[in-house]
């Protein structure tokens, strides 16, 4: 096998010649994002093999791009996004986005500074619930509850909001939430549909693919 850079996630090998750098081609941030995981600025070849390469690479993006992917939020919950999700981290939340032109995915979860003898008693998980909630909902400008129901997630009760809201230009953003309460760390799902007209059958697939690890 030629020498090269070996990518761990698609388990393949580049060769030496194909490693090569063209954020100055392509200069969408994701795509730069990706190629820093497995290449080195390294010098351009003939004109021939640096199509090639680009190509390749623009291969192997779009590869990461619409693959499914597992993501373990933390050691307990596990869930499936279409495609590889951008983290970000803070000091008390942890977050996955992935986004295409008409939807969003994210997870996230909030360490809570709350007492673990209380959050076993439904009384105290109602009122976590509707805290959270009220606060998404007036964090978000213009946004409209459009329904609420109780949910559970492998025998843990959660709750599951639908509602629109502003977001850049347009005032329909639609948004289904799921959030789940384990011990002191609050989880939450989301899916947008940003042009207001929500895909059930993406929003059941990204749901149904939540897995608690007990």
């Amino acid at each position: 096998m030629q020498a090269g850079l070996h990518h761990p996630i698609l388990n393949l090998r580049l060769s030496t010649e194909n490693q090569v750098v063209f954020s100055h081609v392509i200069t969408s941030s994701s795509f730069k994002r990706h190629t820093k995981t497995f290449l080195l600025p390294l010098r351009l070849f003939s004109r021939t093999k640096k199509i090639a390469a680009m190509k390749g690479m623009l291969m192997i993006w779009l590869v990461l791009r619409i693959a499914d992917a597992s993501v373990n939020i933390d050691n307990k919950i596990s869930i499936i996004f279409p495609g590889s999700p951008e983290r970000s981290a803070m000091s008390d939340k942890v977050y996955y986005m992935y986004s295409t032109d008409k939807f969003v995915y994210n997870a996230a979860y909030t360490d809570l500074k709350i007492d673990l003898h209380t959050t076993s008693s439904s009384e105290q998980q109602d009122k976590i619930y509707a805290g959270f909630i009220k606060g998404a909902l007036d964090a978000a400008t213009n946004s409209k509850l459009l329904s609420q129901r109780d949910i559970h997630i492998k025998k843990h009760p959660g709750r599951e909001i639908t509602y629109i809201k502003r977001f850049d230009k347009s005032d329909n953003v639609k948004i289904v939430k799921r959030i789940i309460l384990l011990n002191k760390r609050l989880y939450q799902f989301e899916l947008w549909a940003l042009n207001g007209q929500m895909d059930q059958s993406k929003l059941d697939k990204f749901f149904n693919s939540i897995k608690i690890n007990e």
